[in-house]
């Protein structure tokens, strides 16, 4: 069963049923998702009609030790707490990154946590090198690998935060294709050398990510792991069901205190937690899209084709978390 919310918190009318195929002698082949036709005509789905462009209903079967396929930072193992957080890119990933290895090792973090503005991500800080390949990468890959990690007897607590599609394509897109690629010697190594247009990038991204869905080659290229669909990462393919809390992104008080309040239930000391609701109320990435989001999200939103893309490229997305199109304040 493939839950559209927390198994443990949900209602049970948003169950959706969902059938997981693998070959039995291939592990790493497709992982198709066999979505029934109740769920797909019961979707926003329905509002779309043009045969032409493929609803992506199938992911990669990437695994936690794909690292050329998902970033190695997207897992942290807080054994003392038996807490495992996935990260998401574009999901607040390097906020939580600097607020785990700070509640890991306050002394060797707080530099980082309470000075610095992690403005390009955490890439080549001690924090960023701690949860791609140093003690907090090899910690987790220990427990992956030593234990049943989603087991239910294990005792671990695993959450991730989610994202409403829209809002979350809305950020990648600003942050890698216009700011980035807007830099003459990204130009033509960033978004299908389309910089800023949604027009041109909108349905090579579609053709490109379908053709990872069904293991196509492709000529993967970097940072495209931002526009990957959320059910491509932490196994949710697989262990969906097993994640105790997905918590759904927001920019306002309800969002922090309900991370905050997680924390403290898996016994993450009060000094810290003071410390970490500060640091989330008052600190703001450089790269942060927000303030360009809304120009962007008009776009897409009043362009019919263009939103037909981008949603078939994340159907999974909305049906898996049960986000809707018509969601009022996707930019959250």
């Amino acid at each position: 069963m493939i839950h559209c919310c927390m198994r443990k918190e949900c209602d049970s009318s948003q169950i959706l049923s969902s059938k997981t195929n693998r070959l039995k002698d291939e592990p790493d082949q497709v992982h198709e998702q066999s979505i029934t036709r109740k769920a797909l005509e019961t979707g926003d789905l329905i509002l779309f009609k043009n045969r032409t462009i493929s609803t992506i209903l199938q992911t990669p079967n990437y695994r936690w030790f794909d690292d050329k396929a998902i970033s190695a930072q997207n897992n942290i193992y807080l054994e003392k707490y038996k807490l495992h957080y996935c990260k998401i890119d574009k999901n607040m990933g390097s906020t939580m990154q600097a607020t785990f290895c700070y509640i890991d090792d306050q002394r060797g973090f707080s530099k980082l946590f309470f000075n610095n503005s992690w403005q390009h991500g955490l890439d080549n800080t001690e924090c960023g090198n701690s949860t791609a390949y140093g003690s907090l990468r090899k910690r987790f890959l220990k427990a992956a690998e030593d234990t049943d990690f989603f087991a239910e007897n294990s005792g671990i607590y695993h959450f991730s935060i989610i994202r409403h599609p829209i809002s979350r394509f809305i950020s990648a897109f600003i942050d890698i294709c216009v700011n980035r690629a807007g830099k003459p010697h990204l130009t033509n190594k960033l978004c299908f050398a389309c910089r800023g247009s949604l027009d041109c990038f909108v349905p090579k991204l579609h053709d490109y990510l379908y053709k990872q869905s069904v293991h196509r080659p492709v000529n993967k290229w970097s940072l495209d792991w931002h526009f990957l669909p959320q059910s491509w990462y932490c196994d949710y393919d697989r262990h969906l069901d097993k994640y105790d809390r997905l918590i759904r992104y927001g920019r306002n008080d309800q969002f922090r205190t309900e991370l905050v309040n997680m924390l403290g239930k898996r016994g993450v000391p009060p000094d810290l937690l003071s410390d970490i609701e500060k640091q989330l109320k008052t600190k703001k990435n450089l790269h942060a899209t927000f303030d360009r989001s809304s120009e962007y999200e008009k776009k897409l939103m009043n362009n019919p084709l263009l939103l037909e893309y981008v949603y078939k490229i994340y159907h999974l997305d909305f049906v898996w978390f049960c986000y809707r199109l018509n969601t009022t304040n996707t930019g959250e």
